[in-house]
């Protein structure tokens, strides 16, 4: 069985995971991958659901797609 680790991976994989890192390292985007758990919402649905104004949202998801955590 192979070993996989951080040792392993190029500085492009590793700069790509350090950014996903950042892009979970904020409390609104968790609140947002937490609304998103049970499936694809518009913007004023997320809105209600964290509480967040729909520009904040908008930049959130931003982030988010941009780290490859959503679609």
């Amino acid at each position: 069985m192979a070993k996989h680790g951080l040792k392993e991976l190029s500085a492009s994989n590793m700069e790509a995971l350090a950014a996903r890192f950042r892009a979970l390292g904020e409390t609104s985007r968790l609140s947002i991958i937490q609304a998103l758990q049970d499936g694809e919402k518009c913007v004023s649905e997320l809105v209600l659901l964290t509480g967040l104004s729909q520009p904040n949202v908008s930049r959130h998801l931003n982030v988010l797609q941009t780290a490859g955590l959503i679609g």
